[in-house]
């Protein structure tokens, strides 16, 4: 008989060899703050794996978009991301201000790095002294995990990034 565990949300890491992953891809299934994963060198049996912070997480968006967070499981994740508000339960958004344009700009630029890196890709707006971000997953209508590391590791960006002149 096979024991079906009820899920929150499923999705695709590459979990840290210092996290307990393997490095590789794993599957990584999570349930509240409790993760468990399926990876390289795994048989057919889930193993818990010690939660992380957000921003340590290296998430690979599932080609199909993956499935949105349940509001119980934004609701526990939102206080880990500082300043981040949830738009009609649709999409993250964050308004960050800066002293000029060059430094808004800078910071942009910072942040488009993370996103390459990542693969996931958010939507900023920039002007003098600001950068707008709204981060969701398009292919999924809504917010996934992925969505979540990107804020978080957007967060860890220096707000004071030296002007690329």
């Amino acid at each position: 008989m096979t024991n079906l565990l009820k899920v929150d949300s499923l999705c695709c890491f590459a979990v840290p060899e210092a996290h307990g992953g393997s490095g590789q891809l794993d599957v990584v299934v999570t349930r509240g703050r409790h993760r468990w994963r399926h990876g390289h060198g795994s048989k057919d049996v889930l193993e818990e794996v010690a939660a992380m912070a957000l921003v340590d997480e290296t998430c690979i968006p599932c080609r199909d978009g993956g499935p949105t967070l349940e509001m119980e499981e934004l609701d526990e994740l939102l206080p880990e991301l500082p300043g981040w508000r949830l738009v009609e339960g649709h999409h993250l958004s964050k308004e960050l201000e800066f002293p000029d344009f060059a430094s808004a700009l800078s910071w942009l630029n910072s942040a488009g790095a993370v996103c390459e890196e990542q693969g996931h890709h958010a939507d900023f707006r920039v002007g003098w002294g600001y950068v707008g971000i709204e981060v969701f997953t398009h292919k999924a209508g809504g917010v996934t995990r992925a969505d979540v590391v990107l804020a978080a590791k957007l967060d860890a960006l220096p707000l004071n990034a030296p002007s690329q002149a």
